[in-house]
């Protein structure tokens, strides 16, 4: 709840993982917790889903079945870790996570294997922590990639049916590594990023060390680097929905029709930015997710709350690139419109923005 409240976060979907006797329905969060909407939900057989009620003691043959029980009475369902399952068919859910941050940082073998080393030197060691204490976001962040394995899959999906993009922040406050003193040469750095893992390392591998655990017992943590605080967490990447209301019926229908856009928040304040279809009379007609006739001199508009690279894709192609913070496009004909935006960061482009589609002429 206070994570929430730091990151300014008013809708938590839960996520749980299903285990044992716990109804992760019935014995959640749900409803509105000082100003917070919990909806809860569950990481299960390769989806997040979010029944409306309990599916406790109910039994599937095929993963077509679990689809639809989860769905019963509006029901939502994502495809998730789709880098797993990139074969996986889509028709019948709701959508799939274009991002997720495990998803992300479990690949980065370089990044942790320069972890590793600079944990266990002591100036090394020295430069980690002032850098997370002073720019403890950018640190998260450090890892922050575009997926182009799932966007593809996304972009595949899209010529086929309507499927709306969300992001998954993963957020288990599971990237912390510990340095355990053993003994006078030695400790054990102890991580969680896909599984627990404890690494056990002597000062023959890493001289470093002696200095390091000098004046601890043996088994004393001598450093925490924790890079995943839920707050910290939350700000980094985010589905932000577009509702009138903080209710839960709202939200769902959101998510099932589209209407929302997912932003990595730590880079740039996304909350301004819009993507519609606009008649030749300036008439709003649709917004992300929604389903528009061409013709009558249709154009789609984007703003931004701040210049960025603007990439516009049509049917997974890209249509074209401009730097600004908007643009209107003349739609020329049918097809699957998105919207991606990039901020030059240290001279590196990120990924900020990703729209959800606006369909121009499919039945």
């Amino acid at each position: 709840m206070n994570a929430a409240h730091k990151a300014g976060v008013n809708i938590v979907l839960l996520n749980d993982h299903t285990s044992g006797d716990r109804d992760f329905i019935d014995d959640s969060w749900r409803g509105i917790r000082e100003g917070v909407l919990f909806i809860p939900g569950a990481e299960s057989e390769g989806f997040l889903v979010y029944p409306v009620s309990s599916i406790k003691g109910r039994k599937w043959a095929s993963r077509e079945e679990y689809v639809q029980i989860v769905k019963e009475r509006g029901g939502n369902i994502f495809l998730s870790h789709v880098e797993e399952r990139l074969d996986w068919p889509v028709k019948s859910l709701d959508g799939i996570e274009i991002y997720n941050n495990h998803t992300d940082v479990k690949d980065e073998t370089a990044f942790y294997a320069w972890l590793r080393q600079n944990m266990v030197d002591p100036e090394g060691l020295h430069n980690l922590e002032g850098l997370l204490q002073d720019y403890p976001q950018e640190v998260f962040g450090v890892c922050q990639d575009y997926l182009s394995e799932i966007m593809a899959k996304w972009d595949r999906e899209l010529a086929t049916c309507h499927l709306t993009g969300i992001a998954a922040n993963d957020c288990h406050h599971n990237q912390v590594f510990t340095l355990t003193a053993v003994d006078s040469n030695t400790v054990d750095l102890q991580y969680i990023s896909s599984k627990p893992t404890v690494v056990r390392i002597t000062s023959k591998d890493a001289p470093g060390i002696t200095d390091i655990v000098r004046g601890h017992r043996s088994g004393e943590t001598v450093a925490t680097l924790d890079f995943d605080p839920y707050d910290r967490s939350f700000r980094y990447v985010t589905t932000h929905i577009l509702s009138r209301r903080l209710d839960e019926q709202e939200v769902r229908d959101a998510l099932s029709r589209g209407h929302c856009y997912v932003a990595h928040d730590w880079l740039c304040d996304p909350r301004s930015f819009y993507f519609v279809a606009q008649n030749d009379h300036g008439g709003t007609v649709g917004i992300m997710g929604d389903q528009v006739r061409p013709g009558g001199g249709l154009v789609l508009k984007a703003a931004f709350p701040a210049p960025c690279l603007i990439r516009v894709k049509l049917d997974g192609r890209v249509l074209g690139e401009t730097k600004g913070d908007s643009l209107r496009i003349p739609v020329r004909g049918p097809g699957v419109y998105r919207i991606e935006a990039f901020l030059t960061i240290d001279g590196e482009q990120r990924p900020w923005i990703y729209s959800n589609p606006i369909y121009v002429g499919r039945d």
